[in-house]
């Protein structure tokens, strides 16, 4: 299915807090190479697009576009004018079996890698872009310290990792009963297979989820261990 959308883009900062650049949220999946943004009916090229399809732009497109917005709000005399863009896309399927990203079974196949266990996130996260507003995921706990929540997010327990040889995985009211009290980080260290850490250089794997403590060295996730 085909749609057009006028949204607002959005100034977000990025993970390393050194830039910021341009985010416009869609209301559905969409296909990459079918999104078409118009700006004042001037085709503007993204940068690059999230998980979800949706279109990415630089800095410099980012400041251009505010720039504009000020300008007409200046011609109208009206502070609170917003330029929206018009975003044409066709909508991207998303037909993965639940079973895959919200089981034990599934989970338990993920852990096996870095690679699988970032996909299976990612599933999680795309089905709740286009879930109804009553549906929920399960909520599972992986290795003691990393909470998969009912909206497709990844919390992290603050504390060091509670026991969990017997259970690398385990649904969370499992884990509630038998862990007793725990506080969430602010943050959540979680890295994916194409993270490469900023002092050694090396990849990650799921030892380091499971057993390495972790930290962010200029807004990017490292190895406690790392100079």
């Amino acid at each position: 299915m085909k749609y057009t959308e006028k949204k607002r883009m959005q100034q977000l900062i990025s993970p390393d807090q050194r830039s910021l650049y341009g985010h416009i949220e869609l209301l559905h999946l969409a296909k990459p190479e079918s999104v078409k943004v118009l700006v004042q009916g001037e085709e503007w090229i993204p940068e690059k697009f999230n998980l979800y399809g949706e279109p990415l732009f630089s800095e410099e497109a980012t400041l251009t576009y505010e720039e504009m917005e000020k300008e007409l709000q200046d011609t109208f005399s009206d502070e609170n004018f917003v330029l929206k863009a018009v975003v044409t896309y066709e909508e991207a399927d998303f037909s993965v079996p639940r079973e895959l990203y919200d089981s034990s079974d599934g989970l338990h196949h993920a852990i096996r890698s870095l690679e699988s266990f970032t996909t299976l996130l990612n599933q999680r996260r795309m089905w709740r872009k286009i879930a109804t507003t009553n549906d929920r995921l399960r909520e599972f706990v992986v290795f003691g310290k990393y909470i998969l929540d009912q909206f497709g997010g990844v919390l992290q327990i603050e504390q060091e990792p509670i026991s969990c040889s017997a259970y690398p995985v385990c649904p969370k009211s499992f884990f509630d009963f038998h862990a007793g009290l725990y506080s969430l980080s602010a943050t959540c260290l979680l890295p994916t297979h194409e993270s490469v850490c900023p002092c050694c250089g090396k990849g990650f794997t799921m030892d380091d989820l499971q057993y390495t403590t972790l930290k962010l060295v200029d807004g990017k996730i490292a190895h406690e261990s790392c100079g």
